[in-house]
């Protein structure tokens, strides 16, 4: 079974590694992040998020030692 979190994401997308934190604390990881946004809240995920493995969610995976979600 896929483990997918689905998040409507404004311009603060540290919910995102919020959310992938705590189920990773619960021993829950993530599969996919599906992510629901605007156009302004698309850049800033873009720009701090994922930004070619340097963004926030890559940090948190590579400091926790967990799997990279789609």
């Amino acid at each position: 079974m896929k483990r997918v979190i689905l998040a409507l994401v404004g311009l603060s997308p540290q919910v995102v590694t919020e959310a992938v934190y705590a189920l990773a604390c619960e021993g829950r990881e993530v599969d996919e992040i599906e992510l629901i946004t605007t156009r302004s809240g698309r850049d800033e995920i873009m720009k701090h998020l994922l930004a070619s493995d340097q963004g926030k969610l890559y940090q948190l995976c590579e400091e926790y030692n967990l799997k990279k979600p789609e």
